[in-house]
């Protein structure tokens, strides 16, 4: 133990040992792509005298190399802390920079290694980020979905196939451990960030908007080469992970101002899933007239009282489900939400559905199984074939490529996209079981081919 801590120690103590006279970003060893934008800012200690500050990159002037003189301010956030800042910059030649700073009596060098990315050989990118994709994890969900014997698992996930696999150290520039701003930030600039900051490099004063920038993947690929830009997630847009893509902040819970940078920003499409936080967002879309349509997971705008909760901005609010109220997905759904509403006064949400047939098909295999013992019972719901009010629920065997999971498709399950239209909620898709068609309010703009 007393070796552990001193261990630990001695990496505390590194960390913060690293620390020098001038605070420069970007940082020491940034990689850098060429003609990306970014914020270029040296952090002095304290004041400094500017007839007596110099930044050279190669030996040459850094007005040179940027084309304009970075602006000195004598007191940062009002303290004894001089700094220097050049707004929107690039450097339009590849190869290993050398930067040396001085204040007269203080002096740091360092290097960053400015990259090209070649011709352009894809038409479209598609970035999929996952949660829990490390070793650790995928180990886990190997062990769990396909077993282990003897130190060799029984069978292998799908991502153990992909043609090709690199590892990412996630590690933060102010922490081994990262969070989803940071490290989104990463995968979206290139750039290593601090804790709970996104496409910025978190300097020491106190406002969270104005830290030194780093373009985003999502800036660069329309600016340079007009692409089309759409940004998907199953959780809120403002979130860290999506927020990346587009936002510049220190802090990520900055969520009124990361929404202002989208609306700068403009993607193309945005699909969100709003998930517990439905009513807000939705009573901001009516109100401020966001001309996109207000689409994803929406546990709240599966309430009936939706509506009602968002002063009637709920209409035109598009969502999907397993079920819905007085939908005939199976003959027994549309007297599950009549029996439903009887006894509790609104109809059944979220999980509602799904929770009921759970209760009846594991009952089910219980009573097949003719044992709770675990083994027997999961043999059971292998075998499970129920018909329930979300459509006919079976699971694939242990040794499928997706093990345990619900089967989907035309005759199992396959969903549904419900809509608000004039109070309430209607299925829209699939068509044989569809009450209305899509309609928007007005102020939505929506094209087709």
């Amino acid at each position: 133990m007393r070796r552990f801590l001193a261990a630990a120690a001695g990496i505390a103590i590194s960390m913060v040992s690293a620390g020098h006279a001038q605070t420069v970003y970007p940082i020491d060893r940034a990689d850098i792509l060429v003609g990306a934008r970014f914020d270029f800012k040296v952090e002095f200690a304290g004041l400094a005298d500017p007839t007596k500050v110099s930044v050279t990159l190669n030996g040459k002037d850094h007005a040179e190399l940027f084309g304009k003189t970075a602006t000195f301010v004598e007191r940062e956030d009002g303290k004894d802390q001089s700094a220097l800042i050049l707004r929107d910059v690039s450097l339009a030649q590849p190869g290993v920079y050398r930067l040396r700073v001085s204040d007269g009596a203080n002096s740091r060098e360092l290097e960053w290694n400015v990259y090209d990315s070649g011709p352009r050989r894809a038409k479209n990118v598609i970035l999929f980020i996952g949660d829990g994709m490390s070793l650790a994890h995928r180990v886990a969900a190997r062990v769990l979905a396909k077993g282990i014997a003897e130190g060799k698992a029984r069978g292998k996930l799908a991502i153990d196939d992909m043609p090709h696999m690199a590892l990412v150290a996630t590690a933060g520039s102010d922490s081994i451990i990262t969070d989803s701003a940071n490290s989104a930030s990463a995968y979206a600039t290139g750039h290593k960030s601090a804790v709970n900051a996104m496409g910025v490099y978190a300097d020491r004063t106190l406002d969270p908007l104005d830290d030194p920038k780093v373009e985003t993947i999502s800036s660069l690929v329309k600016r340079r080469h007009g692409m089309a830009v759409g940004i998907v997630t199953n959780t809120e847009i403002e979130d860290a992970t999506p927020a990346a893509m587009v936002a510049h902040v220190r802090r990520r819970s900055e969520y009124d101002r990361i929404v202002e940078q989208f609306f700068a920003a403009k993607p193309d499409v945005i699909v969100t899933g709003i998930s517990h936080v439905g009513v807000q967002p939705t009573v901001q879309w009516k109100n401020q007239q966001v001309p996109i349509p207000m689409f994803g997971i929406s546990s709240q705008a599966t309430n009936s009282t939706f509506g009602k909760d968002t002063n009637e901005a709920s209409e035109g609010v598009l969502y999907q489900g397993v079920s819905g109220p007085n939908v005939p997905v199976t003959e027994k759904s549309v007297p599950f939400t009549q029996a439903f509403k009887a006894k509790f006064g609104n109809y059944p949400s979220y999980c509602g559905y799904t929770a009921y047939d759970e209760v009846y098909y594991i009952a089910d295999a219980v009573k097949r199984a003719g044992s709770t013992e675990a083994d027997k019972l999961v043999d059971a719901l292998e075998k499970t074939d129920w018909v329930g009010t979300i459509g006919r629920v079976q699971f694939y065997g242990k040794d499928d490529q997706f093990t345990h999971s619900l089967k989907y498709g035309k005759g199992l399950i396959t969903g549904l996209m419900l809509q608000w239209q004039n109070g309430v909620q209607v299925a829209v898709w699939p068509p044989e079981i569809a009450k209305a068609t899509l309609k928007f309010p007005s102020f939505i703009k929506v094209t087709s081919n």
